[in-house]
């Protein structure tokens, strides 16, 4: 599966690495619209809103400085926090986080 978005490529805005943990990427995913990029959002407005089913993407760092990134899924308004693994080069980019973005999102697609 093709992702129609560089979704991997949103780990990379400058709004998410200055406010880590606190602002987000928000893609809504919709059978008949695909997938839409609803721009950034404070993470905490994302996870205590209801609406369609979406992801928001957002850095996190471990208590050691590193950073990963963190997908938090809304389906049927129940949200599910999902943690990708960190990278060294903090790039985001290798083989693992695409497959691992599609298994995390391919149920939400048609």
């Amino acid at each position: 599966m093709v992702f129609p978005v560089n979704f991997p490529g949103h780990f990379r805005s400058t709004e998410l690495w200055n406010q880590r943990s606190y602002l987000a990427r928000v893609m809504s995913l919709d059978a008949a619209d695909g997938i839409r990029d609803e721009g950034i959002w404070p993470l905490a407005d994302f996870v205590d809103s209801g609406g369609p089913d979406a992801v928001a993407a957002t850095l996190e760092p471990t208590p050691d400085g590193h950073i990963y990134p963190a997908l938090y899924v809304r389906r049927a308004n129940a949200v599910d926090e999902q943690l990708l693994d960190p990278d060294p080069l903090d790039e985001f980019r290798g083989p693992g986080h695409p497959r691992a973005l599609e298994t995390i999102l391919g149920p939400l697609l048609p």
